[in-house]
This record gives C-alpha cells, structure tokens and sequence, in this order.
C-alpha cells in the first residue's frame, strides 16, 4: 500500500486530529510556498489513510484544491489513531519554523489525546503522589513535566501555555497558530502577560498603577544615587587619577548615579519589549545582584548587614537550582488555579 497513486483531489479529506496536532503556516509564508507550488507543480505525495483522509501533506493538499487540480500523488497507509498522532507530531515537529509556542500547544494536544490530563486528575482525586524524581516513567510524573520533558525545556512555558488553554482557548489558538497577521512570532510569556492584563482590566484593577509605582522608585533611586555620589569622597588631585581610590571615587561619584538613572527609564522599556529583549535583560540583572551581594557581603562594615547579605547570597544562589524554580513554578500553578 505504498506505492504512489493518482488520486482525484474530491476523494480525499484532511485527517481531523490535524486541526489539533499540526499547525497551518503563517498567511505571508503561505502565500510565498503557493506561488512557489503553482510555478514548479506540487513535488511531495501526500499521505492518507485508506478512507482518504490526509495525515501528512495537507498544505499541498490546499494548494491541489485552490490550484483546481483534478488529481494529486498520494501514498496510502494503514494506520491506527496512536500511529497517526505518532506521524503528525514526528512530521511536524522536525520543521525548525515552528514556533516554541506551537511545539508546545503540539505536546499538549497530544498530552489531551493521549489521556494524559484525565489521568493526573484521577490520581489527584485518588490522592496517588507524583513522582517528578523518577525519571524512567512517565506514570507518576505530572502532565506538564511530562510535556516539558518531551520537549526538553523547562516546565513554567508549559505550565503557562496550559493555564492560556484552560482559561482562555481564543489566545490558546493564537499560541497554537504560531504568527500573527504580520508574520511576527506569537510567544508563550507575551500572550500570557495578555491574558493576565485582560484578567485585571475585568476585575476593575489598574494595569498602569503598578508601573507608575516601579517608576517612582527607580526615579527615588536615581536622586538617591545621585545624593550619595555628591557627598561622597572627591578624586584626590594630589594623586594619579589611576590610582585604585579615585578610579572607586570617580565610579562613585559619575557612573553609578548615571548607571541608577537608566535603570529607571529601563522598567517603561521593558513594558515595551519582547519576551527575549526581557530574558536576556533579566539575565544580566541577575547576574549585577550577584555580584553587588557579594560585594556587600565582603566590603559592609558594618557586621550584622554583612550577615543579612551573605545570607541573602545563599537564598540566591539556592534559587538557581532546578529544585528551587520547580517550587515557584507550583507555586505559581496553585496561584493560578486559585484565581
């Protein structure tokens, strides 16, 4: 049954697990990929079950149809839903223009049509404990570890894209779409962050408030800086300009409060920018708070806030391990299932 045969187009139907499990290219890709199709012909069979439904190839299967061909290449295969799921995903997921979002809008779908979700509640209600420590089955693992572990990345993208389904399947299908009208990427954290806004606006709460408030205190911040930096000890003209002191001095009193004033401007930036700006931004953040505590904790004179900041140190350091992000991400699960 695996032999390339020409088949009228009116014969055959799109697969309907493909709706859940294969995502449509963005319009301006499309487009791009039709013209292309109309100019050279369709190369690829597609692939459909004996019935005629079409699990592999639906885009050329599209293109047949609004090109008003009569006839397109197809191979036949024999295969159970577990088996059609198992080629879509396989075929799906080895395109690098997917999206993270889709990869994981694809794992869950297939989490819900392999059972998984109904089995973690029946646990649950059962009270049978998770295992997330067993790495060689999936039987105990929760749903979404299970997803991320699939897809080898963390669980809190999953745990969120999983939250935008539950509560809101309109955005969930914007996820699963990949890209907007203008092509641009739709990502997991932006259309949460929506989502979340959209929740606020609806319980009466202020979206603008908080901002304004991070604002005022990077902008009290910067004064304070900049007070400091005017009390502090002037460069020593009667030494090299060069010398360990005044190179400390010079930092003191022009470049920390310039460094302070830009941070401030950088919370309305960071409302502005995307998911990625904000990662990377955020990862050399972290990486200042660990090193102005450890500076606090060598050079504090005083020998109680040096004990503060060495034990805030640790808590930081602690909060790096997978351990310690897979508690908040519960947390944050819990949260959410409350609200």
């Amino acid at each position: 049954m695996t032999a390339i045969q020409m088949v009228r187009v009116t014969q055959l139907r799109e697969h309907e697990l493909q709706e859940k499990l294969s995502p449509w290219m963005c319009e301006a890709r499309w487009r791009s990929w039709f013209d292309n199709v109309a100019r050279d012909g369709i190369l690829y069979p597609i692939y459909a079950l004996p019935d005629g439904r079409v699990f592999n190839g639906k885009h050329r299967f599209r293109a047949a149809r609004e090109l008003g061909l009569a006839e397109i290449a197809v191979i036949y295969e024999d295969l159970t839903d577990e088996q059609v799921t198992a080629r879509i995903i396989a075929d799906k997921l080895e395109h690098d223009t997917l999206t993270i979002g889709q990869r994981v809008c694809i794992e869950i779908n297939r989490a819900e049509a392999e059972g998984l979700f109904e089995e973690a509640e029946l646990r649950m209600k059962a009270g049978i404990p998770t295992d997330p420590t067993n790495p060689g089955s999936e039987g105990r693992k929760e749903t979404r570890e299970i997803i991320a572990a699939r897809l080898g990345i963390s669980v809190k993208p999953v745990q969120q894209a999983i939250t935008i389904k539950r509560k809101r399947p309109d955005l969930y299908q914007r996820l699963f779409n990949g890209y907007d009208e203008n092509g641009k990427e739709v990502k997991i954290g932006t259309v949460y962050a929506q989502m979340k806004r959209d929740e606020a606006i609806a319980n009466g709460e202020s979206t603008q408030k908080p901002r304004e408030d991070l604002r005022k205190l990077a902008e009290e911040a910067a004064e304070i800086a900049q007070k400091r930096a005017d009390t502090a000890p002037p460069v020593d003209d009667s030494e090299s300009s060069l010398t360990p002191a005044n190179i400390i001095r010079h930092k003191v009193k022009h470049e920390m409060p310039t460094f302070v004033r830009h941070l401030a401007f950088d919370y309305e930036l960071l409302d502005q920018s995307d998911d990625e700006t904000v990662s990377a931004y955020m990862g050399q953040v972290k990486l200042l708070v660990e090193c102005g505590l450890r500076l606090l904790e060598r050079y504090e004179m005083r020998e109680a806030e040096r004990a503060i900041y060495a034990a805030s140190l640790q808590m930081f350091e602690h909060s790096k391990s997978e351990e310690s992000i897979r508690k908040v991400e519960m947390m944050e699960e819990e949260y959410d299932d409350e609200k």
